[in-house]
């Protein structure tokens, strides 16, 4: 390119980063990509230019010096550019511009790989020449030199290209974003990269991750550098200097906290405080829509981009035998970072960590390595059977490992060694059950030694931390650091082994009758180390250690099935009865926190007894009632006042209570309708107040995405640049991770190990392995009409409107959000009128101090920043957390309550009072910015409009529908009328698809009945009062026609429009049969292709100031919706019609 083109170019890159729409911040990064290896100056070309310039008269020009004649100068202008803009607000964008950063370095690598070849055989050239030979090419030879020379003094005058002079190298550039990756620094402590849009925290360091796996990429395809030479300094991406900011920040925010406190499962002195996710697992274990804390998760997030750019930046990159290559390395590195383990689990003095040659890494880097390798094990399958030999005793050292990050590492190889060798697997689970018992007597007995030895002072580092005695650290091994190596080999194999029990049910060979024999032998003698007192006077910690473990076998073992657990139910009761009467005020030994501890691990293995052998509540005698009675017994000790009540004065005490909480919200929601009569009051009361106080706290469940309909989920389709939610757009994986990690809290070991067995993670991978959508197609599954999904473990679940209890948030707090709000619904219909009408004035009235205006300055202002100024998280500018929890709440009520059941045979007019609040309530939602709140309001209205009795329906549908009315003009219920454009749009949108669900709700209501009519082999109640107590479709199609051939600019919408195809198709599935159509239903199908064809062109139209008139932004974000919904109307009626 020329040179004033290439300036006008960068010019325009420059001032469109500052440019407040997403779409153009987009185009200016893809612009600059697509620029990089055009930005190399010709340096023979400008100099020339310049001196024509000279001889002129000209002065030179503008440009002088080594900076005008620097080979690089514009692609260091650029790089520079996709560095300050690498943090983005958007994180389409900002993934953008890591892609141009790759780019660009790529160029400047390969850019030097020429020179440094030019160099080389220059010089090669010279040596070999013959002197006459070298004498007849003098002039030519001084041409080339002269060429050379000016490149390499460019290169080196020139103080502006220090990124790419950084990147001269491929290993270089790998260096140089490694190196910025630790630098930015951590959640609070980075600054924003410089661009106008940026926002520092989370974002940089993803942003550089994200750089570092596309270079990788780049130089995978181009085939000239071995990709495992890059494994090394991938890893110190988590390496000295980044242990080191850990611990800085951990003393800057007071970090240092008692390990015997929180110590159910040893953890390294120098473990972080902050919460630590599962990074084998991290999908399942992230909270997408979890709610927003300031506690660092430094150590994580690092931990997660670096496994990610070893896997998609290395590992996939490469042949099957460098996979193997890289495994074999990695455990090189982690046999040269471990220490030895005795047979009982100890330290094993005779060899140290020393001994073996090879990389040193820290905890960050075992955890990455020991990430990879159980990804290349599952990816090599049978071919990594050479490896097996030298991983066993590697991964046997980890499981000792002093940090509890590592051992669950360690476990995760073994499972997924099971998945390629069950017989590997089975042979370690057996020679891991053998070993329980020589590290449990070890435990007692260093125990009992420490406590009748003389106590004496640990040494203390400054700020009171305890010095670090591991023996990874010291040859000088004490009788307090060998027992805290004993209880961490004793929890890293209960993890191992309860793992590995996973899989065995899905693998060739099945269950072992005796590995579950020998699983409940040792889970007892684990178990009664909560009744010994004399270990619990000695070492209260070790014991709750012993018991954490058992339960985890047995969480373990409930996983395998019925088949497995039925020669032991008598055992488990009596597991779970001692237990419960262990903890009970006067009778317990032990402290609060200890017993919670204790009490938390127990109730996991009630859910995962409920959740995998339901059906054992009706084939073993008085195992509901029994197992009614444990819940009773205990949920007065969780609850509000109870003895629990005071370990919400400490962060992991609270963490924990609220993990018990959830496992027994979870446990009721599990049991059949009506089967604890005596305590649904009480747990319902317990469920309205935690609700209110987590609401108040800021805490947003995770639970309404599951409640609304799958077929609305196309409307929530987002362009890359305004995606903020992952699965807003399709493919793109990178991006869905990214705004995970920039919105999502991060799972502590606690709560983690606390959902690890209920296999939440593999029942989205079934999911997303048998996919729902028609033909693998999910654009001709689209317009499907969804089942009802009732799936009833037991026939006495099949009373009511029983709901499977969805699966579990990894954060104890929105777990337990989830589980209230499930339970709440279940509950809510055995409450008279009063108690329904006071839980919903409840949420009336937290949805009111929501939105004081001192509280809600700003709220709907969708053009302003997405990222808080105190955050480095991404957050949404559509996240309401009262109206989220508020909708999910009121949603999940009307799908629980019974057919016809809802006014109690009360003669009103418009049902109860709860559904005038509902009705009143939900309306006031529509017109939000959300999606997902509208989708879900619009459900419920529906749910309101088709649900009682048949003279309340037809009452309460007709007040809906007016008032639907007024809301689509712009009145709200209770506000004055709206004067915004982006408001009434919203209101318009959320009007029209409540008329699509008013009819959908309706068909599937009387799919229900008619199948229990079928099913009791007599006639439908209302099968003659169908025709006249249905919706009328007609009138609704009526209302939606005016939304899709409107032409007047002025009032016309996008969103509107989109919402208005989505209904219409809606309409036409649940009303016209796919047979022969009558004339009517013709012109119906007719007037569907009329308004795709009308919409079409409107849709792919630019936007422009003259049409648009100030509504960019909608027509910007409602373009994505408007497509989706047309191409799939379109398909529908093409296949059906």
């Amino acid at each position: 390119m020329e040179d004033k083109a290439v300036m006008e170019a960068i010019k325009f890159i420059k001032r469109a980063t500052a440019d407040k729409y997403p779409e153009v911040r987009m185009g200016a990064a893809v612009f600059a990509g697509m620029m990089a290896p055009m930005l190399i100056r010709n340096i023979r070309s400008t100099t020339a230019s310049n001196m024509r310039g000279k001889d002129a008269g000209s002065g030179g020009g503008g440009e002088g010096g080594a900076a005008a004649s620097a080979p690089l100068v514009w692609l260091e202008e650029v790089t520079q550019v996709a560095m300050r803009n690498i943090d983005d607000e958007s994180a389409g964008v900002a993934t953008a511009w890591a892609t141009c950063l790759a780019r660009c370095l790529c160029v400047s690598s390969e850019y030097g790989q020429g020179i440094r070849a030019a160099q080389s055989e220059d010089e090669a050239s010279r040596r070999s020449a013959d002197v006459d030979h070298e004498a007849v090419m003098t002039t030519n030879n001084n041409n080339n030199n002269l060429d050379l020379a000016s490149k390499f003094k460019a290169l080196r005058g020139a103080s502006t290209t220090s990124a790419t002079m950084a990147s001269f190298s491929v290993p270089s550039a790998i260096a140089f974003l490694v190196t910025q990756f630790v630098k930015c620094g951590g959640e609070a402590t980075s600054n924003k990269c410089g661009g106008t849009y940026s926002i520092g925290g989370r974002a940089s360091r993803i942003g550089y991750a994200d750089a570092l796996t596309e270079y990788l990429r780049l130089q995978s395809s181009r085939g000239e550098f071995q990709l495992v030479d890059a494994l090394s300094p991938v890893i110190e991406m988590v390496g000295a200097s980044f242990e080191k900011q850990v611990q800085q920040g951990e003393r800057a925010s007071g970090g240092s906290r008692d390990d015997a406190a929180d110590f159910y499962a040893p953890s390294s002195p120098r473990s972080s405080p902050e919460k630590k996710p599962p990074p084998s697992i991290s999908s399942a274990f992230l909270s997408a829509r979890a709610s927003r804390t300031r506690s660092s998760a430094d150590s994580s997030i690092g931990r997660l981009l670096a496994s990610n750019v070893v896997r998609k930046g290395i590992t996939e990159n490469v042949s099957e035998s460098i996979q193997l290559t890289i495994l074999r390395d990695l455990a090189n590195m982690c046999r040269s970072s471990v220490g030895h383990t005795s047979p009982d689990g100890g330290t094993d003095s005779r060899r140290s960590v020393g001994d073996e040659k090879g990389k040193h890494m820290n905890r960050h880097q075992l955890q990455v390595a020991l990430i990879e390798m159980s990804h290349i094990v599952v990816a090599v399958g049978e071919a990594g059977a050479s490896s097996l030999e030298d991983l066993h005793p590697i991964l046997q050292d980890c499981l000792s490992h002093s940090d509890h990050g590592v051992r669950h590492e360690a476990a995760a190889v073994y499972a997924a060694i099971a998945q390629a060798f069950p017989s590997e697997g089975r042979k370690f689970v057996i020679e891991g059950l053998s070993g329980f018992s020589a590290n449990l007597d070890a435990i007692h007995s260093l125990s009992f030694r420490i406590a009748s030895s003389s106590p004496t002072p640990a040494p203390r580092k400054r700020f009171g931390r305890s010095r670090s005695n591991t023996s990874e650290n010291t040859s000088v091994i004490t009788p307090a650091d060998e027992l805290l190596r004993h209880q961490a080999t004793l929890h890293g194999n209960a993890l191992a082994v309860s793992m590995l029990m996973h899989e065995f049910p899905h693998c060739h060979g099945g269950v072992a009758t005796a590995i579950v024999c020998k699983t409940f032998e040792v889970a007892t003698k684990l178990l009664q180390c909560q009744f010994d007192e004399k270990l619990t006077n000695a070492n209260p910690t070790a014991a709750c250690t012993c018991v954490r473990a058992g339960y985890c076998l047995l969480s373990g073992a409930l996983t395998m099935g019925i088949d497995a657990i039925i020669p032991h139910v008598s055992t488990i009761f009596s597991f779970w009865q001692g237990s419960s009467m262990a903890v009970l005020p006067g009778v317990s030994k032990l402290s609060t926190s200890h017993d919670l501890m204790c009490m938390e691990a127990m109730l996991s293995s009630v859910v995962c007894f409920l959740k995998f052998c339901p059906t054992l509540l009706l084939a073993v005698p008085d195992a509901l009632t029994r197992l009614t009675a444990i819940l009773e017994k205990i949920f007065p000790l969780i609850s509000s006042g109870g003895r629990f009540e005071s370990e919400k004065n400490t962060a992991v005490g609270k963490s924990r209570l609220s993990s018990a909480r959830a496992s027994v919200m979870e446990a009721y929601s599990w049991l059949p309708p009506g089967s604890f009569p005596m305590s649904a009051d009480r747990i319902f009361s317990f469920a309205v107040a935690q609700i209110q106080e987590l609401t108040e706290n800021d805490v947003l469940c995770s639970i309404l995405d599951a409640l609304v309909s799958r077929e609305d989920k196309l409307i929530d389709a987002h362009s890359v640049e305004r995606a903020v939610n992952p699965g807003q757009i399709g493919g793109s994986v990178t991006l869905d991770n990214n705004i995970s990690l920039r919105s999502s809290d991060v799972v502590h070991h606690n709560e983690r190990e606390a959902i690890l067995h209920l296999l939440a993670w593999r029942k989205k991978l079934r999911t997303r392995m048998q996919g729902d959508d028609s033909c693998l197609s999910p654009i001709l599954g689209a317009y499907l009409r969804e089942g009802d999904e009732k799936c009833s473990p037991t026939p006495l679940h099949e009373v009511g409107r029983w709901r499977e209890p969805l699966d579990p948030i990894g954060t104890s707090k929105v777990r337990l959000l989830d589980c209230c709000i499930h339970v709440f619904a279940a509950t809510f219909g055995l409450q008279d009128g009063q108690t329904q009408a006071e839980a919903l004035q409840m949420l009336e009235s937290m949805y009111n101090v929501a939105t004081q205006p001192e509280k809600t300055t700003n709220r709907f202002n969708v053009s302003s920043s997405l990222i808080a100024e105190s955050q480095g998280k991404l957050k949404s500018s559509e996240e309401d957390v009262p109206s989220t929890n508020l909708t999910a709440a009121v949603l999940a009520c009307l799908q629980a309550l019974p057919l016809y059941e809802a006014t109690h045979d009360t003669l009103i007019g418009v049902g109860p009072p709860w559904m005038v609040r509902a009705t009143d309530l939900l309306l006031r939602l529509l017109p939000t910015p959300s999606d997902i709140i509208r989708r879900g309001a619009a459900e419920g209205l529906a749910l309101l409009a088709t649900l009682g009795v048949s003279e309340d329906a037809n009452t309460l549908q007709s007040t809906i529908l007016h008032s639907l009315d007024e809301v689509m003009t712009g009145t709200i219920p209770g506000n004055s009328k709206m004067q915004e454009l982006e408001m009434l749009s919203y209101a318009r949108a959320g009007s029209l698809l409540t008329l699509a669900c008013i009819q959908r709700a309706a068909m599937r209501m009387a799919r229900t009945e008619n199948e229990r009519a079928e099913s009791r082999s007599v006639a439908s109640p209302r099968s003659k009062g169908t025709e006249s107590n249905s919706p009328p479709v007609m009138i609704m199609m009526t209302r939606l026609l005016p939304s899709l051939a409107t032409q007047n600019f002025e009032s016309d919408s996008l969103l509107s429009r989109a919402y208005a195809l989505h209904s219409f198709g809606i309409l036409i599935s649940n009303s016209l049969s796919k047979g022969e159509l009558s004339s009517s239903q013709i012109q119906i199908v007719w007037k569907a292709v009329e308004a795709v064809e009308t919409s079409f062109l409107s849709a792919w139209s630019a936007v422009s100031s003259d049409i648009s008139k100030g509504r960019e932004r909608e027509k910007f974000a409602a373009e994505p919706t408007s497509k989706f919904v047309q191409l799939c109307l379109y398909l529908f009626m093409f296949i059906n019609y």
